[in-house]
């Protein structure tokens, strides 16, 4: 039989490893690496390699998530990178006071993500424009002896898209076959990047020649050392996690769960079951006798009724005497020894001894000497209640 449930056991446990594997952190991390844009992921369409390389190079790099949509003054640089949630209008204002007041913002917004609502695209006066019929461009050509801090002469774009703007205060940056594919926007005292393609900041595209050069270049502006956030709020970070999120998407919060199903397991399958309760020997005791006597006798005690207790154990003496010979024993102790003489129950000798007796039990006697009294009653008569 245990060799049965031990190998029952270990099936049971291999297949929940089994379903760990396939439904656990391994779909969990298959999401997160198509996750374009964002720092979370580690796949060729995250930007997790950018956030790394910006440390890397001494800018305190930062998500902004989990938090009301604000950007701190002291940000320098901001990086929105396919936002796949809506910028609602306060949000948008939100983020083009903070660029007045001297903020660069990239704001790189594909074709596919512009079908959610962007205020801030509307509010720049610009959209992204599709070629279904173009060939992909593959690099895109610098158009403006702008960026020269490292050379840029080219960046890769991997599209079909390009920008339109319907405004002129812009500055053309890069630009294919399609159209403009980077342009910069004065915005008060800050700058505002504008691209059509997320290519050159995710990881495959900081592995192509141009990419690198051109970040750097966009970061001109920030000074060494400052702070450069990552916009995760339009990606979903934007409320805070829960246990179960926390636990679900983390390959330690597995590991936790597997190790607490295992130890459940063994427990259900190794253990014993708990018997009927025992109960204490102080509830089921029953009180004897003597325990009853005795609390009456305090209760008499303290009442200080000994008089009634020598009445009783006199009474009590009468009556043994007088069972014999079936006579109600008279209160008067000098009629109850005629009586007990007329029906030959007691000599004149022993009637002498129960008269001193019977005016024993009479006086007011101590706690002991009322033990011995009734202890010389007892001895008195014998089991059938005859004088001895």
């Amino acid at each position: 039989m245990r060799r049965w449930r031990d190998l029952l056991l270990i099936t049971v446990l291999f297949g929940i490893l089994i379903g760990f594997t396939v439904y656990g952190p391994g779909s969990n991390q298959i999401q997160d690496d198509g996750q374009t844009g964002s720092t979370h992921s580690s796949g060729g369409e995250g930007a997790l390699g950018l956030q790394r390389w910006l440390q890397a190079l001494g800018y305190n790099a930062l998500n902004l998530e989990y938090t009301a949509w604000r950007i701190p003054d002291e940000a320098a640089a901001l990086f929105t990178i396919a936002p796949e949630e809506p910028i609602t209008e306060e949000q948008a204002e939100e983020t083009l006071r903070w660029v007045r007041n001297g903020g660069t913002l990239i704001l790189v917004v594909p074709v596919q993500w512009q079908q959610n609502r962007n205020e801030l695209l509307d509010q720049l006066d610009a959209s992204v424009v599709f070629d279904d019929d173009a060939d992909l461009v593959e690099r895109a050509d610098v158009v403006q002896p702008l960026l020269t801090d490292p050379p840029v002469v080219s960046v890769p774009v991997n599209t079909q898209s390009a920008l339109e703007l319907g405004r002129d205060d812009y500055l053309p940056l890069l630009s294919t076959d399609l159209g403009d594919a980077l342009v910069g926007i004065q915005e008060g005292r800050g700058y505002i990047y504008l691209a059509a393609t997320e290519f050159p900041f995710t990881n495959d595209g900081l592995r192509e020649p141009g990419s690198a050069a051109l970040i750097l270049n966009l970061l001109a502006r920030v000074p060494p050392g400052a702070t450069v956030l990552f916009n995760e709020y339009h990606h979903g970070y934007n409320t805070p996690p829960t246990l179960r999120r926390v636990v679900l998407r983390q390959w330690w919060g597995w590991a936790a769960l597997y190790a607490v199903l295992v130890t459940v397991l063994y427990i259900v399958l190794t253990g014993r079951r708990f018997g009927r309760p025992v109960p204490l020997r102080a509830d089921v005791a029953r009180r004897s006798s003597a325990e009853y006597v005795q609390s009456l006798a305090m209760l008499f005690r303290r009442a200080r009724k000994q008089s009634y207790i020598q009445e009783h154990y006199l009474n009590q003496l009468k009556r043994r005497l007088a069972r014999p010979y079936g006579f109600v024993p008279p209160g008067d102790d000098a009629k109850f020894v005629d009586e007990l003489q007329r029906y030959r129950g007691a000599s004149d000798e022993q009637a002498a001894r129960l008269r001193a007796l019977l005016e024993q039990f009479r006086r007011p006697a101590s706690d002991e000497q009322l033990v011995r009294l009734v202890r010389t009653a007892d001895a008195f008569a014998d089991e059938k209640g005859r004088l001895r």
